[in-house]
Formats: structure tokens, C-alpha cells, sequence
């Protein structure tokens, strides 16, 4: 892994963090509805800086990117027979 990608990789680790962490904080049922209101702001203002990051690795590193890409496809097609299967089962 070249040092640029492991750089852009770790700045995006630690964004997702944040991300996940302000989104937690968020849905606290107990924390003042300002606070939770701040966390969910904080958490879209951290996401289009994070899904540039994304974007910066997927096209340094492309093959790893088409095969996270190819492995969300499969689960999406094997989600979508599981919920079509579901369907006839309630309705049949």
C-alpha cells in the first residue's frame, strides 16, 4: 500500500469514527434534544468530507473498489431474493 493511500485510508478511518460517534450520540433518548441536534449536524457535515475521501481511494486503489463493489452487488441480489421469497410466503 503506498504511503498516499494509507494516509487518505487512515484520515478516513478516523472520519467514519467521528461519523458513527456523532450519530450515536444522536439517538441518546436521554441527552438534551440541542446536543442531539448538534451530534446530527455534525455527523452530515462530516459525510460529504468523508464520501470525497472514499472517492480519492477508489480511484487509487480501483481493484479493491470493484471487488467491494461486486461483493455489494451479490448481497443486494441475494437481499432481493430473500425479500421476494418473503413476499410470496405472505401472500401465497
Amino acid at each position: 500500500m503506498s504511503a498516499e493511500v494509507h494516509r487518505i485510508a487512515t484520515e478516513s478511518a478516523h472520519m467514519a469514527q467521528r461519523l458513527a460517534s456523532n450519530l450515536l450520540l444522536a439517538t441518546q433518548a436521554r441527552a438534551l434534544e440541542a446536543d442531539r441536534l448538534r451530534h446530527m449536524t455534525q455527523a452530515f457535515a462530516i459525510w460529504p468530507k468523508l464520501c470525497r475521501r472514499m472517492a480519492e481511494l477508489e480511484d487509487m486503489a480501483p481493484r479493491t473498489s470493484n471487488a467491494g463493489r461486486d461483493q455489494d452487488d451479490e448481497f443486494q441480489e441475494r437481499l432481493s431474493g430473500f425479500n421476494a421469497r418473503r413476499v410470496l410466503a405472505t401472500n401465497g
